[in-house]
């Protein structure tokens, strides 16, 4: 799947009925499955989540990126 800026600007992994999913959103509100996994080798509980960025080769010009709403509703 390609990344897709204004499509994928929300993200967020919910689990339900001993399935994990993976959802992306314009907004925040209306929600697109991305991926899913059942069943859910482990304890969801016992998950923490790591968010980095970067690039795989030196670039002239790499921009930044930014974490930002971390479990918060959109506005």
């Amino acid at each position: 799947m390609l990344y897709v800026p204004a499509t994928h600007r929300w993200w967020r992994i919910r689990d339900s009925a001993n399935t994990v999913y993976w959802d992306t959103s314009p907004d925040g509100k209306a929600w697109q499955p991305q991926a899913e996994l059942t069943p859910i080798p482990m304890a969801i509980d016992m998950l923490d989540v790591y968010l980095e960025s970067g690039g795989w080769s030196a670039q002239a010009s790499p921009g930044s990126s930014s974490f930002d709403n971390l479990n918060l509703p959109p506005p």
